[in-house]
């Protein structure tokens, strides 16, 4: 009897060396780890997940749950490198074995960048107000009007990039302040300014009349209440000049009336009634158009090529005048109307002759000479 306790007992000890030698080996070669670290990797991230959708609805949500998620209940070791401050950052990319961490998140003291509007941009209402932060904060912002502000919370998914869209009725030059708090800081951008420009440019002035003849420098003439920023001419829905031509771009911020003009081959299309269209862009995006009826009639037209063109006086047709177009420079040429003189880069008007002096030129009466009423200056005998 004794003799087979004693085997038993034998036995049981044999069991258990065999159950701890297969424990010591299964943590050595990480399977026991690999799979709790799995599993606790995967709460984390789903922790995260939570966390970004809670914030939608609240921006000021603490997320505790990350900081139960994502540590080892035990020993209180998060489960990855700086595993709750991703998880509050909803940086599920950042959560996982040997992750270097969050440093996005940031520490302090807190910083606030202005992402947009950037200063002296132009923008329509309502105006879309972008910021980010080094920590996670909640911030305000506040746009000064002539009389009084207007002042609201920011809007943020993992409370590092901040939002806020902001009707602006009032027009013209506005500043933006931005405030934002992380438990006891705080930190301030210094006033940025911009723009506000809720409406369209002005209906622009378009210079042609028909019929068009030969060559025609297309010209239009356009204004806004902050500054036009593009000029574009269109034949039939087709931009002209093409791409890679912009059209007329402008950058200063200017009330008057700003000019645009191309130089169009109007023998490019036969004879027949288009659609011109002058498209007007200011730099707030609005646009405004002036839609106008094209004639082309080329039929038997002769034209009398300017100097730039550089034919002689027998070759006076269309397909002449175009034949010595510079290729480098196709829309920067011109001729002239048959009977109208060119005068260094441009026609006078019927009646008048082209007239130089001193490295001036002007258009006088035809007979009338012109003089040199003072320095840098030339006007037409009367």
């Amino acid at each position: 009897m004794a003799r087979a306790q004693g085997s038993l007992e034998y036995m049981v000890i044999i069991a258990m060396m065999i159950a701890i030698s297969a424990i010591v080996i299964m943590y050595s070669t990480g399977i026991i780890g690999e799979q709790k670290s799995s599993f606790s990797v995967s709460l984390c991230k789903q922790a995260a997940v939570d966390c970004r959708a809670s914030r939608i609805l609240s921006p000021s949500d603490p997320c505790l749950s990350c900081g139960t998620a994502c540590k080892d209940s035990s020993t209180g070791i998060e489960v990855t490198n700086d595993a709750v401050r991703c998880c509050k950052n909803a940086r599920l990319d950042k959560i996982y074995e040997d992750s270097p961490g969050c440093p996005t998140g940031g520490t302090g003291p807190l910083a606030v960048t202005l992402v947009d509007p950037t200063a002296n941009s132009i923008k329509g209402s309502p105006v879309t107000i972008t910021a980010t932060t080094n920590l996670l904060a909640t911030c305000t912002y506040t746009v000064s009007l002539i009389s009084g502000s207007l002042q609201g919370t920011m809007t943020t998914a993992d409370q590092l990039t901040h939002t806020a869209s902001v009707a602006i009725s009032e027009e013209k030059s506005k500043t933006l302040t931005l405030t934002c708090v992380a438990g006891s800081e705080s930190a301030t951008t210094s006033p940025t300014p911009f723009y506000v420009d809720n409406t369209a440019p002005y209906y622009p002035s378009l210079f042609n009349t028909g019929p068009f003849i030969g060559p025609v420098m297309l010209s239009a003439e356009a204004s806004d209440n902050i500054g036009v920023a593009k000029i574009e001419f269109y034949v039939n829905e087709e931009k002209f000049p093409p791409a890679p031509d912009p059209g007329c771009t402008f950058t200063s911020l200017i009330t008057t009336p700003v000019k645009c003009t191309r130089m169009w081959n109007s023998t490019s299309l036969p004879d027949n009634a288009y659609i011109l269209k002058v498209l007007v862009t200011d730099f707030a995006g609005h646009h405004t158009q002036r839609v106008s009826l094209l004639i082309v009639s080329n039929a038997g037209a002769t034209l009398a090529c300017g100097a730039w063109v550089k034919c002689s006086p027998t070759r006076s047709t269309i397909a002449d005048c175009y034949a010595d177009y510079p290729v480098a420079a196709p829309y920067n040429n011109y001729c002239c109307f048959t009977g109208i003189s060119s005068c260094a880069g441009e026609c006078c008007s019927s009646g008048s002759t082209c007239c130089q002096l001193g490295g001036l030129k002007t258009c006088c009466v035809t007979g009338k000479g012109c003089y040199n009423p003072e320095a840098g200056k030339i006007a037409c005998n009367p």
